[in-house]
């Protein structure tokens, strides 16, 4: 592959990421500049994604359970990917 088509390959692929960064931030707003729906959505998915709560879970004998807290870690991480979209396309 050419120096050149290399060149546009990457730019290309930032158009893209850029183009979704810019897509999450439509469909679920930005910091202060929501909508009431995208509120309403976005307060459930820090809710249900243990945004500001440990992902710690544990069995009813008191034991760690790994496979809830994989699980409770994996939404949250589902979250922090959607944030870090909407930071890009705002450069905050």
């Amino acid at each position: 592959m050419k120096p050149d088509d290399v060149k546009k390959l990457d730019a290309a692929k930032k158009a893209q990421e850029r183009r979704r960064a810019i897509a999450y931030a439509t469909v679920f707003g930005t910091p202060g500049k929501r909508t009431d729906a995208q509120k309403i959505v976005w307060d459930d998915m820090e809710r249900g994604s243990f945004a500001f709560r440990s992902t710690m879970a544990v069995d009813e004998g008191g034991r760690v359970d790994p496979m809830k807290m994989a699980a409770n870690e994996g939404r949250r991480s589902w979250l922090n990917e959607i944030r870090d979209f909407i930071r890009q396309s705002t450069g905050v």
